[in-house]
């Protein structure tokens, strides 16, 4: 488990962000900064980028943004700032869909996305970002995987329970 103001921890990431995937993470996080990354994968500042945060646009909402093939972004009203764990997970399928579970619920489907390139992405940051101007993760980040499929809503009630 990462915790506390994470400086950075970082992994290298090859080629596994395709079609059909899904983010599963649990995390809490308290008084962390703008645009907090829980994660961001990428090879620098808007360089196909796939990330999640806490306060975006320091309206305490969550903030997920894909820089690859082209921008695509948005976010989930709901404060997460706020000490409490919760559990994640962002599908994403080939028809550019994405769905964001928020404790084995279904919380948010967005479509007209896009699906990632599957390209290597030299930085894999939890808790930190690559943009030298955006705020700290102050929490915890546990139990994260990444799936080679899009899960549906009872594979992601059976993680949430696990």
């Amino acid at each position: 488990m990462l915790s506390g103001n994470i400086t950075s921890t970082t992994i290298i990431i090859i080629n596994i962000i395709t079609t059909n995937t899904a983010i599963s993470t649990r995390f809490k996080t308290k008084n962390s900064g703008f645009w907090a990354r829980i994660f961001d994968f990428g090879n620098g500042p808007g360089e196909q980028n796939i990330l999640f945060s806490v306060n975006a646009y320091n309206e305490k909402k969550i903030g997920y943004t894909t820089y690859s093939p082209s921008t695509r972004e948005g976010t989930i009203d709901l404060d997460v700032n706020d000490d409490v764990w919760r559990h994640l997970v962002w599908t994403i399928s080939t028809d550019g869909t994405w769905k964001f579970y928020i404790n084995g619920v279904l919380y948010q489907t967005d479509g007209n996305k896009n699906v990632p390139n599957n390209v290597y992405r030299q930085y894999a940051w939890f808790g930190k970002t690559l943009w030298a101007d955006e705020g700290s993760y102050n929490g915890f980040i546990d139990d994260f995987r990444i799936y080679n499929t899009a899960l549906d809503a009872t594979d992601v009630t059976n993680l949430y329970q696990y």
